[in-house]
């Protein structure tokens, strides 16, 4: 049996994407794996945890077990079992419910394993994968949700064409407020502000759904009109209290020059020190406080686990005062596995267009480069 503590200092745990959790040690990762077995299986088979186990936690023993596991097994439920046994915490827990469980995920249907492949791999940020699963499990059972979700890859490629026509072929089969609501999404990206009110017209009387809210939101801020966005914004922030709704309404009180408001917002509205550091950030930029807004989203940053949004916000404002360097060394700190997510590589690419040919950055901007053009030519339709 292994034990692990985490290295002290240690940033950056491996991440579970299907059920958005991050370990940072083995017994976590078994625990985790016991109780998500679903959430396990590509893992384990892809032996994408091999590499975080012996550079991050140092655990090269425990490595040359498991190593021995896949040589020695067939089958993916035999390896998971033989790591739950090498684990202090999960070696006395019920292998034979374990085995259940997991025997009931391996059997499933063809087209929902490939559905959730593609689900996996869209929250990778590998849409061009996720595509293809999704096909293949339409190609087996046509399902609305997962056609709704193919429109949506095709929103992310700008194919919008493919995008009218796999919402249209979803909302024959199933008017699903999900399908809708992509639908409006469609008509925001290409800035048909008009025709997506009208869906929003159509299906606000019919569902109750935070997210129509949302969307109206979104439309009447991008025609300028904060009041009604506002009030827009507040109605789903009712609905949900979610937090990201919150510093929707904090950009529309800085736009309209409220700031008692946003105080008031950070006072009484925050119940996390995460976001009150966040909204208190977006405070500082708006009047200008630049050493104030850097400061406190460095601690945003760390606070969050180094999540892609907050690190790309700063990279982007070292960026726009041309300090290269810095928005390197910013972007730098992303996730291992979220280093070729597209809005990454985006970022990457404006660094190097402001970098230009400036003296010391030539190795630095090589790699982007290269990086750059190896996940384009992988992620792009064909």
């Amino acid at each position: 049996m292994y034990k692990s503590i985490s290295p002290i200092g240690m940033e950056h745990g491996f991440v579970i994407h299907t059920i958005s959790k991050s370990v940072y040690s083995f017994e976590g990762f078994c625990y985790w794996m016991y109780h998500h077995v679903e959430a396990f299986t590509d893992i384990i088979e892809e032996r994408s945890f091999m590499r975080w186990l012996k550079k991050d936690l140092g655990l090269t023993d425990l490595v040359i077990e498991i190593e021995k596991l896949y040589d020695n097994y067939d089958t993916i439920m035999e390896i998971m079992v033989g790591m739950l046994h090498l684990c202090p915490y999960t070696k006395e827990l019920d292998h034979h419910d374990f085995i259940k469980r997991l025997m009931e995920h391996l059997n499933r249907p063809k087209h929902l394993q490939y559905k959730q492949k593609a689900d996996q791999f869209y929250s990778m940020g590998h849409y061009k994968k996720a595509l293809n699963w999704y096909k293949s499990a339409q190609s087996i059972h046509f399902d609305a949700s997962v056609e709704n979700n193919i429109a949506v890859v095709y929103m992310i490629f700008e194919e919008f064409e493919m995008a009218k026509k796999s919402l249209e072929k979803a909302l024959q089969s199933d008017k699903h407020v999900s399908i809708y609501l992509n639908k409006v999404r469609y008509h925001i990206l290409l800035e048909q502000y008009e025709e997506g009110l009208k869906v929003l017209d159509e299906v606000v009387n019919i569902f109750d759904h935070p997210k129509i809210w949302y969307y109206y939101g979104q439309i009447y801020e991008k025609l300028n009109q904060y009041i009604e966005a506002l009030s827009a914004y507040e109605r789903s922030y009712e609905l949900t209290q979610s937090s990201d709704i919150l510093v929707d309404m904090v950009r529309i009180d800085l736009e309209l020059g409220d700031i008692d408001r946003v105080n008031w917002r950070i006072k009484e509205q925050c119940n996390e020190t995460l976001l009150e550091r966040y909204l208190k950030a977006q405070l500082e930029k708006k009047l200008e406080n630049w050493s104030e807004y850097i400061m406190l989203m460095d601690e945003v940053i760390r606070l969050s686990d180094y999540k892609r949004a907050y690190v790309l916000e700063l990279s982007n404002y070292y960026k726009n005062c041309r300090q290269i360097i810095k928005a390197i060394g910013v972007i730098n700190t992303i996730h291992d596995e979220e280093r070729f997510c597209e809005d990454v590589l985006y970022a990457q690419g404006i660094i190097i267009k402001e970098a230009g040919n400036y003296e010391g950055f030539e190795n630095k901007i090589d790699e982007m480069i290269n990086q750059w053009k190896k996940e384009v030519r992988f992620n792009t339709i064909d």
